[in-house]
């Protein structure tokens, strides 16, 4: 493990992407603050002491009622969440005066909806 390199909070921390990129993170020397809707995968994955985890309300942010304040300052942030539900989080990511974001995000099925391929069409519906 490297030394500590600070703070990247994590928007979608239990996606797919976000199961393998949590533990490479903290591999690397990074405390993880991990966002996501669902109380399950939290409750499962907080045995990591350099992730905490922080429950997303599943209505809308956009008063910045619901935020909580991170433990450590956020250094750097990347959303794995759905690119059509970042701005849902405009207001967490000001609250912690975040000024960059890595969005990494699939437009595939919508791409594949309107896609003149017939198979295309049928992948995106299943």
């Amino acid at each position: 493990m490297v030394g500590y390199k600070g703070c990247v909070g994590v928007i979608g921390a239990t996606s797919i992407i976000g199961k393998y990129l949590l533990p490479l993170l903290v591999e690397e020397g990074w405390n993880v603050a991990a966002f996501s809707r669902r109380t399950q995968n939290v409750k499962e994955s907080a045995e990591n002491q350099r992730i905490t985890w922080q429950l997303l309300a599943t209505s809308k942010l956009s008063d910045g009622s619901r935020i909580q304040e991170s433990e450590k300052p956020i250094n750097f942030w990347i959303s794995l969440a759905p690119i059509a539900v970042l701005s849902e989080y405009f207001a967490l990511l000001l609250a912690h005066d975040a000024r960059h974001v890595v969005a990494v995000s699939s437009t595939s099925r919508f791409t594949k909806s309107e896609s003149s391929d017939k198979q295309e069409k049928k992948l995106q519906k299943i």
